[in-house]
């Protein structure tokens, strides 16, 4: 009887642990659009890297956010690398070298 009471004391325990999680797990989970730096893009980068590869024709190499310009670093075909720089918020090609 003594091992009883001992385990109904953990129940509410039990209970807040399981009440915590359910709250948790119904949180959304934050955007991955967001940028800490409170720069907030309206395109996601794979939009933005259509955007360039319609400019250059080729591969990745790297993409970049930095105050709301995507700079897309492309290896084209004929095997040179060129920076295209996208608006993040109105997929507008700002420039390409």
């Amino acid at each position: 009887m003594k091992i009883f009471h001992q385990i109904l004391r953990f129940i509410p325990i039990i209970l807040v642990c399981f009440a915590c999680r359910a709250i948790a797990d119904s949180n959304p989970t934050p955007s991955t659009d967001y940028q800490p730096s409170g720069q907030q893009s309206t395109i996601s980068e794979q939009t933005a890297v259509t955007i360039a590869q319609k400019q250059i024709d080729g591969r990745v190499l790297a993409i970049r956010l930095e105050n709301n310009v995507y700079r897309i670093k492309i290896l084209s075909k004929q095997s040179t690398v060129h920076i295209v720089a996208v608006s993040a918020t109105n997929g507008k090609i700002m420039s390409s070298q």
